[in-house]
């Protein structure tokens, strides 16, 4: 806001009118300064020349009025990962650099300076002005051989979605092109990234978007293995040095960090009524559940997903997924869609898993919330099979609890639905569903009466056995599947998450449109799991 009205300042301040705008641009990040006029490298501006306008010898008389002093304003520091800094092993990697190649198996050669490859080796150099770099050398077969920093304890990296991998590079000789990937649980492991030429003129930083990695069925970022994995693209003969690498989580996240709590904009209880269903079931046991009670998400059951993973989700929604569109407050959950930029987005909201933190297989889930509306609004209730970091979709199934689009009155409508591979985790990518046009039943209920789902509260469950899988709205049943023994349906024979979020735009809903109003909110009352006792 600060930032804007400067930039509407004329040109022709007075000293006196100018001071006040000073004495905030003293204080301000390098970023800021931008709008004053200023400069530096990130750390506070400790003076500043005020030069009188042209024409004017002497400083006009200051205002008798006294200019408040701001504190300095420090800039949150971006969260990182080192890898390799300062010639050193980042802690949060085994005290080791390796290599596989090609020429011995893709057996890893483990600090031995690539003593057990035959295609590449590597070694600590010293550089003037940097100390200890890393050199890695490609030998003359021209076979494929690759560097890699990396942890026999995987870690989970969710938090730096959004974010960047940063790292230095200097070419010595051979191939200025250099490709990278990371790599998860094996057989898990991100796209290919290839950039240059870089430098051939001396030591350049490369920034890869990890969004381009975490293409969904490639990289899991919960369960991330190595720091970073690098090759020159054309082996033979090639000599590189590497230093300063390090993981960037971005701006959303360094500054969100306490997000769970406080108001959504302009938080106003709508104090919906609406159905509920029973805290008990005769044969169940509760065995998990959310009330989303007090003031903060309770990040020991939840994980948010960041950014647009490249592809707008696989589904080419408009929104960025962020932290700060979260709130647990008056006993909901809210997660709010907004129009406002972020990154290249012009929406934003947020995307909640339970993802290697809370998977359930069978039981009754019962979920109470009320939905956002208008067009291009997409809100979600879903779960995916806990395989999906290891096989990815629709391999490991999909059951769509809920799911709205909204528009044209399409509020009054909920859709259940499950996904699976036609022919099972052997076949060929071949998605598939149960809705109507694949043969199934009517996979969608229009409430009774002139009813929707945004305007009051409604409980979304899922029965689900090792025969079957049962979708209900406010106890009525309007949708079923049978689970067989054929090898399409055996994902739904194993645990899945939970996924919830709201989605802007993509392939169903269309974009959002004039008649569109923001924000938008999911709210959610709860979310139980019983099981058979």
């Amino acid at each position: 806001m600060l930032n804007r009205k400067l930039e509407k300042v004329g040109v022709n301040l007075s000293l006196s009118d100018a001071l006040p705008l000073v004495t905030v641009c003293l204080f301000l990040t390098a970023a800021s300064l931008t709008a004053c006029g200023g400069g530096g490298s990130g750390s506070a501006v400790s003076s500043y020349e005020l030069t009188p306008p042209v024409g004017q010898s002497e400083p006009v008389q200051a205002s008798s009025e006294p200019v408040p002093v701001l504190e300095p304003v420090t800039a949150p520091s971006l969260k990182t990962l080192s890898v390799f800094q300062n010639g050193t092993i980042g802690g949060e990697w085994n005290d080791t650099l390796r290599a596989v190649d090609s020429g011995n198996g893709w057996q890893r050669c483990i600090n031995d300076g690539g003593a057990g490859c035959p295609n590449i080796s590597w070694e600590l150099i010293p550089d003037s002005e940097r100390g200890q770099v890393i050199e890695i050398r490609h030998g003359s077969s021209g076979d494929m051989a690759l560097f890699l920093i990396e942890t026999n304890n995987p870690k989970d990296l969710s938090e730096y979605a959004g974010g960047v991998i940063k790292f230095d590079v200097r070419v010595v000789s051979g191939d200025s092109s250099i490709t990278m990937k990371i790599e998860c649980v094996w057989p898990c492991e991100s796209e290919e990234q290839t950039v240059g030429p870089v430098g051939e003129n001396g030591w350049e930083t490369v920034q890869i978007p990890i969004d381009n990695l975490a293409i969904p069925g490639r990289l899991d970022l919960s369960q991330v293995d190595t720091g970073l994995v690098i090759w020159a693209s054309g082996t033979r003969n090639s000599v590189f040095q590497l230093d300063n690498v390090f993981w960037e989580a971005s701006p959303d996240y360094s500054s969100e960090t306490e997000v769970s709590s406080g108001e959504v904009n302009g938080w106003t209880n709508p104090n919906y009524s609406g159905a509920f269903s029973p805290d008990s079931y005769s044969g169940y046991g509760l065995v998990w559940s959310d009330e989303f009670l007090g003031s903060e998400l309770n990040e020991g059951d939840w994980s948010f997903e960041i950014g647009t993973r490249g592809d707008g989700w696989g589904n080419n929604e408009l929104q960025y997924y962020r932290r700060n569109n979260t709130r647990v407050i008056d006993g909901l959950l809210v997660i709010e869609a907004r129009r406002e930029d972020y990154g290249d987005r012009q929406y934003t909201s947020s995307r909640l898993v339970t993802k290697g933190k809370q998977s359930f297989r069978y039981g009754r889930i019962d979920i109470r919330a009320a939905m956002p509306f208008g067009q291009g609004l997409w809100p979600a209730i879903w779960m995916m099979g806990s395989s999906f970091p290891s096989v990815g979709w629709p391999y490991c199934g999909e059951i769509d609890i809920m799911e709205m689009v909204g528009g044209s009155g399409r509020e009054r409508t909920v859709v259940g639905t499950a996904h699976w591979n036609k022919g099972g985790a052997a076949a060929a990518y071949s998605p598939t569903n149960n809705a109507p046009y694949n043969g199934g039943p009517s996979n969608e209920y229009l409430l009774p009466g002139g009813e929707s789902l945004a305007t009051s509260f409604h409980v979304f469950s899922l029965i689900w056995t090792r025969e079957s899988i049962k979708w209900e709205i406010d106890g009525f049943q309007y949708n079923e599947m049978t689970i067989d023994n054929s090898a399409d349906l055996a994902p739904f024979r194993n645990e899945f998450f939970f996924i919830m979020n709201v989605a802007v735009g993509g392939n169903w809903p269309g974009a959002p449109d004039q008649s569109t109003r923001f924000p938008q909110q999911m709210l959610v009352d709860y979310i139980r799991v019983f099981q058979r006792q």
